[in-house]
């Protein structure tokens, strides 16, 4: 919540507004979008929202469609939790060269770890594995626990092989 402007709103109409908008998953087809979900610390200020807007025009990817949602810390090990604000946005593939993509996403990831922020885990395809572990530094606990309780790996995302598996 912003100001005072309180109000309870159902978990999916927080959690996914895009849903809300009719047609919303054919908005971007047939070439799809990727995503990224950066959480900016409210400890770095607004300027560090507004340049990471300028970040997104410098790299010629400004979302057209973009939400901002409050957040608050919890203790959880490898949470995305921050006393500040997300910056959703959905970008558009068609037109896009994937080597300037890749410089996209690891800027964004910089920026984002520069000003003590997280990139939403369950949004990202993009985060490099060297970032990942100094924006979650908890991470050992996770891996400590997963391993006490799944051994074998049973359970392992690509996510997981990509920036949480020991080598």
């Amino acid at each position: 919540t912003l100001g005072s402007n309180r109000r309870k709103i159902l978990f999916p109409y927080f959690n996914f507004p895009y849903n809300q908008i009719p047609e919303f998953k054919t908005i971007y087809r047939p070439h799809g979008f990727w995503e990224f979900q950066p959480l900016i610390p409210r400890s770095a200020g607004i300027e560090a929202i507004e340049d990471l807007f300028r970040l997104f025009q410098r790299y010629g990817c400004s979302p057209p469609l973009c939400g901002v949602k409050a957040h608050s810390r919890d203790n959880s090990m490898i949470s995305y939790s921050n006393d500040g604000y997300s910056i959703g946005g959905m970008f558009p593939v068609k037109g896009k060269n994937l080597e300037n993509v890749g410089a996209f996403a690891r800027a964004v990831c910089e920026y984002t770890m520069e000003c003590g922020g997280q990139i939403y885990l369950a949004k990202d395809e993009l985060l490099p594995r060297d970032i990942f572990l100094k924006m979650y530094p908890r991470f050992q606990e996770f891996l400590d626990v997963k391993q006490q309780v799944d051994s074998t790996e049973l359970f392992a995302s690509d996510m997981y092989r990509r920036l949480l598996k020991p080598n």
